[in-house]
């Protein structure tokens, strides 16, 4: 089938995750991604995680593979003139340039900002996702994930009462700004579609994290009340968490709001004298006595394994289900059903493990890698004789000058 991207370029200038996976994502749609490094900056997921050795180094990171399936891969030095003529040329041929640098490096460092090159491209997309976005006090400031967390009030709502602020242990806003910095791709394209025209899109991952706390950033501008450090513990939820089961660190997580939930709860228990108590006729009554409940819920499912408090909390229409550990949700057959995921067949140094499949399904589309991340530098051939029609001799002078580093 006509995979729905076909037929666009997008240059990528991306590290971690941000702009990589908004690649990506047009990679699985079929989009020909362009993906640019260098020594001086390469993607520093290729050294994250889990790696194995590679000729350069540069080649063995598990996490920048599964992230940058489906891409072409150059090495162009972006300081030097050729490499800046090169990449001139390239957008000429694009759609749209990706880029995650920090705010107004592209025209600092390289000369290449938005306005230099839609004087190429009139109709040229280019969306930076940084971590502050272009204007206001803080556009020069260095961002990383905790840091914007911590901005956005996130990491004040997480931990336990009276100790102290945690963040959250993934990357959580990187991916979330690589999602919507997809749809914003997405959008744009269809736009240009319709009009010809061709838009600059800010982005500032501190403002996509500071809309992921929508219950305490609400709670604030209605009711002026701040939120505060509970644990698991949800304000409108009486029955909210994971409690322990019979096994070794084994947990069930429970989440119980609407009235039939609560009677659900109550007949999965045997706690008929909960139903009759007076004090928890209403949500707000269930709440007042959460410690009660807790303690309840938690006597009952340490008695059961978490298979066994699933299967019944399920039964009686309870949200429930096992707190896992990674290699137990890789093993769920639920999970085993979707197809997740698939072995890496593929790449000269990760192949033979498993990595994550594309998210994107829809009706007919392949879900398969249908090529490896680039190993460092796979296609500068093809850009300078194959997409910009460089002579050998030019391509050999480039590469004696370290263009190509």
């Amino acid at each position: 089938m006509t995979l729905p991207f076909e037929g666009f370029r997008i240059i990528e200038l991306g590290a971690a995750v941000a702009a990589p996976y908004c690649a990506t994502m047009c990679a699985d749609l079929g989009a020909e991604i362009i993906k640019i490094e260098s020594k001086r900056r390469p993607d520093n997921m290729r050294h994250a995680s889990t790696t194995v050795p590679s000729p350069n180094g540069l080649d063995g990171g598990f996490l920048y593979n599964a992230i940058n399936r489906n891409k072409r891969g150059v090495s162009l030095d972006l300081t030097t003139r050729d490499a800046r003529q090169l990449f001139l040329e390239m957008v000429r041929t694009a759609d749209a340039v990706v880029e995650n640098f920090a705010a107004g490096t592209m025209q600092k460092l390289f000369g290449l900002g938005y306005e230099t090159l839609r004087k190429e491209r009139p109709d040229l997309i280019m969306i930076s996702l940084s971590g502050y976005g272009a204007t206001g006090p803080y556009k020069d400031r260095v961002a990383y994930g905790i840091v914007l967390e911590s901005l956005a009030g996130m990491v004040q709502m997480e931990g336990y009462k009276g100790g102290r602020p945690y963040e959250t242990p993934i990357t959580y806003n990187d991916y979330i700004s690589a999602l919507h910095g997809f749809q914003l791709l997405s959008a744009a394209l269809m736009r240009r579609g319709k009009t010809g025209k061709g838009v600059y899109i800010d982005f500032a991952e501190f403002e996509e994290t500071l809309f992921l706390v929508p219950e305490g950033l609400f709670d604030w501008l209605i009711n002026r009340r701040e939120r505060t450090r509970d644990g698991n513990h949800n304000d409108s939820i009486p029955v909210h968490g994971t409690y322990r089961c019979r096994g070794i660190d084994s947990w069930v997580a429970v989440s119980v709001m609407t009235e039939p939930q609560w009677r659900g709860l109550c007949s999965a228990l045997g706690r008929g004298d909960w139903l009759a108590d007076k004090r928890l006729a209403t949500r707000q009554g269930r709440i007042a006595q959460r410690e009660m409940l807790e303690a309840g819920v938690t006597a009952w499912t340490s008695l059961q394994t978490v298979e066994e408090a699933t299967a019944i909390l399920q039964k009686a229409g309870v949200p429930a289900g096992p707190a896992y550990q990674i290699n137990e949700a890789l093993a769920d057959p639920h999970v085993l059903a979707r197809e997740v995921m698939a072995k890496d067949a593929m790449h000269t140094y990760t192949k033979g493990k498993h990595v994550p499949l594309t998210p994107l399904r829809l009706d007919g589309l392949p879900r398969e890698m249908r090529t490896p991340a680039p190993i460092w530098g796979k296609d500068n051939d093809y850009l300078c004789r194959g997409l910009l029609g460089r002579v050998a001799e030019a391509v050999e002078r480039m590469k004696k000058a370290n263009v190509f580093y």
